[in-house]
């Protein structure tokens, strides 16, 4: 959907929610905590553009946002192949037989059309 110097937001191919949103560093680094203090206007933009969007496509909705980094690493185990990212949900849908069952959301938007119609309101 957009980008900065140092980070992209998009919806992924593969969502497990409507208007599922991820950030991404463009540059690898397992550890968010190690995101350096200069960076961290970069992402809070991104953040809060994203958002901003879900504010204004989906009428205000209610949402979670995780941070996702690495373990921290023991001496015997290291992640460098982790990529730390942020996603967001939005609770867009009730829980119902399906999705209480399976514990699998049902997607009525794809990721395609959930990004367009966000992309629209940029």
């Amino acid at each position: 959907m957009f980008e900065n110097k140092e980070y992209i937001a998009f919806c992924p191919y593969v969502s497990r929610v409507n208007f599922e949103i991820e950030i991404f560093p463009k540059k690898h680094s397992p550890n968010f905590e190690n995101t350096p203090v200069q960076s961290l206007s970069r992402l809070a933009d991104l953040l809060n553009k994203s958002l901003n969007l879900l504010y204004k496509t989906l009428d205000n909705p209610a949402y979670n946002f995780f941070i996702h980094t690495a373990p921290m690493p023991t001496d015997k185990k290291k992640y460098p192949h982790y990529h730390w990212h942020i996603e967001i949900f939005p609770k867009t849908n009730t829980w119902a037989g399906i999705e209480l069952g399976t514990g699998m959301e049902v997607l009525m938007v794809s990721p395609e059309n959930a990004a367009s119609h966000l992309r629209e309101n940029i």
